[in-house]
């Protein structure tokens, strides 16, 4: 079996430099520097960024918790896919990390903005896909007005059924009462307990 099929039989599609090294097992660091030399010049592995080989065909969101450790996506990606804000990031994924930053690969940008981390490694309302993880989209509404207290949405009835209104009340007690209280505001929630 070639190493390209054996990539591709992991189920995954991006790959750090370490796990290549456990998959393949080669004898020295240099066997596996030429065999990754030789994939990227054949078109069968592409090298985004140090350290990060893809398949040809990679997908974005494991892309996008590869590029920084411990980031999750969120923000902005999640609101506008259930419908809380109208405006599309379709050549962006947004994501929280323990720090920001930005990077560009192949026309589509990866934003990162920095939550503390207290927050950022608790699990609460994290959804674990197979390859990278993502929050819900209550605990994105909380990332987003934590990380932007001013910011407004365009249909916050999204947020309305009393499932959402369960998971939201949650997650507040994670943020600052700043937060907790504009996200309130927002939904129009009372604003007791605080």
């Amino acid at each position: 079996m070639n190493k390209t099929t054996q990539l591709m039989q992991t189920k995954r599609t991006v790959f750090q430099y370490e796990e290549l090294h456990k998959i393949f097992q080669l004898p020295s660091k240099k066997a596996l520097d030429q065999f990754l030399f030789r994939a990227k010049k054949d078109g069968d592995l592409f090298n985004p960024t140090r350290g990060i080989r893809t398949l040809p065909v990679f997908d974005n969101h494991e892309l996008a918790c590869a590029l920084k450790q411990e980031s999750y996506i969120s923000l902005e990606s999640v609101l506008y896919d259930v419908g809380a804000i109208f405006q599309a990031y379709f050549n962006t994924t947004t994501c929280v990390a323990n720090q920001g930053g930005s990077f560009t690969i192949e026309g589509k940008k990866y934003t990162y903005a920095k939550i503390k981390n207290d927050i950022l490694h608790n699990t609460l309302g994290i959804k674990e896909y197979d390859n990278y993880r993502m929050a819900m989209p209550e605990r994105a509404l909380c990332d987003y007005i934590y990380l932007y207290p001013s910011a407004r949405l365009d249909n916050p009835q999204i947020f309305s059924s009393p499932a959402q209104i369960v998971r939201i009340e949650k997650f507040l007690p994670l943020y600052p009462q700043q937060t907790q209280l504009h996200v309130r505001k927002l939904l129009g929630l009372p604003t007791k307990n605080i």
